[in-house]
């Protein structure tokens, strides 16, 4: 799998990210200075998303600067030396999708697991953000939904990488994760509405107390 980013900064450089899927292994980072003639590595040899390269992989150059880069797997990381050194862990987790925000040298707009973000300090490690998923757009990745049957105001969900969140109608708030990581299948117990039954990555299953 290749992921490959180009910038109206140098428009005659080339991004390309390779990744052998069948086991995520990084094959290598790699620049063309002449658009694809030519190709020199600039770095490999480690991990650099995660291990999920067939889930998720994204690679974004800056439409400014052409050396500050940004790629995104479980985790994201930046560069600012065309791909020689990756650092830092940009806000977020399982990546999709980077987007430039006009010509703006440090916000990108990041799309993973964790819906849209606005990342406004990608040069610094990408550590600031505005959280984009809970105003005029709603963004989750949701598997599964448990309403309780005596409160029908209140409701459960199982999200990929927000884990279990829990919804109360009647106020409107939306309760921090009770189960962190990936959240899955989710029911509330028909008889007694305080059992909630939660699943979690690799098969875990829990019940509230």
């Amino acid at each position: 799998r290749i992921a490959l980013a180009v910038t109206p900064a140098a428009p005659n450089i080339v991004y390309a990210m390779y990744y052998q899927t069948s086991n995520s292994d990084f094959m290598g980072f790699y620049k063309s200075s002449d658009s694809g003639v030519n190709w020199s590595l600039q770095s490999s040899g480690f991990l650099l998303l995660g291990g999920i390269a067939w889930y998720a992989m994204a690679l974004h150059a800056s439409p400014v600067d052409s050396t500050l880069l940004a790629v995104g797997g479980v985790q994201g990381k930046m560069s600012t030396n065309s791909g020689a050194t990756w650092l830092g862990a940009v806000s977020g987790t399982d990546f999709h999708c980077f987007e430039a925000y006009a010509n703006s040298r440090d916000t990108v707009f990041t799309g993973s697991d964790m819906g849209i973000r606005k990342v406004t300090d990608l040069s610094a490690y990408g550590l600031t953000y505005v959280n984009l998923n809970f105003g005029g757009i709603k963004t989750l990745l949701n598997y599964k939904m448990g309403v309780s049957q005596s409160n029908p105001n209140i409701a459960f969900s199982g999200n990929q990488d927000l884990g279990t969140l829990k919804y109360d109608h009647s106020t409107g708030i939306l309760a921090s994760s009770l189960i962190n990581g990936d959240g899955g299948y989710v029911e509330v117990d028909y008889v007694n509405p305080n059992y909630v039954y939660a699943t979690y990555q690799y098969g875990k299953f829990y019940r509230s107390v």
